[in-house]
């Protein structure tokens, strides 16, 4: 009975601590330009979503808006918690070139690919050629935090790469199960055995 008590214990620990989306933006001094690139998935619950055709051409970062990446973006969502303010203290400046699926954070409205499904993985870049952090209004080591409706967040790090993700309880839960498992297998093996 011990037995079944701990695999339940644990089965219940798996499911407990689930990380919540993150989408991360590192901005960095690469040479004599500055990158900006993200990276994560995007939680649109709660967010009312509209097609749009919207573009901020290569990228773009000012005071109260974020856009990284390229193509116009095909959704347009209400969906951030608290306005989007203090990205810089430069009047803003446009990027040279991008990759990937758009991003953009202006105001209360994110803007996002056409087609994007919830909690599907992003990845955008966008390069300013000739700036330096500080042309662009920047501080090194600052971190901007924007929440989303969904409590998902938009972390913008500058001048530092984002530190590594920890892992979760459950995480942790389910290496634990699974050396469980291993050695009940063993155990089992070895009764078979003898």
């Amino acid at each position: 009975m011990k037995f079944r008590n701990l695999l339940a214990m644990l089965a219940l620990v798996t499911g407990v601590g689930a990380a919540q989306a993150t989408y991360t933006v590192n901005i960095v001094q690469n040479g004599a330009n500055v990158v900006m690139t993200g990276s994560g998935s995007i939680d649109t619950t709660g967010m009312t979503l509209s097609v749009t055709n919207s573009s901020c051409a290569n990228g773009l970062i000012t005071p109260s808006a974020l856009c990284i990446g390229t193509a116009p973006a095909g959704l347009i969502g209400t969906g951030i918690a608290s306005s989007v303010t203090g990205l810089t203290s430069g009047a803003g400046t446009s990027a040279d070139a991008s990759t990937g699926s758009p991003v953009y954070a202006v105001g209360n409205t994110l803007y996002l690919p056409a087609g994007y499904v919830s909690l599907s993985p992003i990845s955008s870049s966008s390069t300013f050629n000739g700036k330096t952090l500080a042309t662009l209004g920047l501080t090194a080591g600052t971190t901007k935090t924007i929440t989303l409706t969904s409590g998902d967040t938009i972390v913008v790090t500058t001048g530092t790469v984002a530190p590594a993700t920890v892992p979760t309880l459950s995480e942790y839960a389910m290496a634990v199960l699974a050396a469980a498992m291993a050695m009940l297998g063993l155990v089992a093996m070895r009764r078979k055995m003898s």
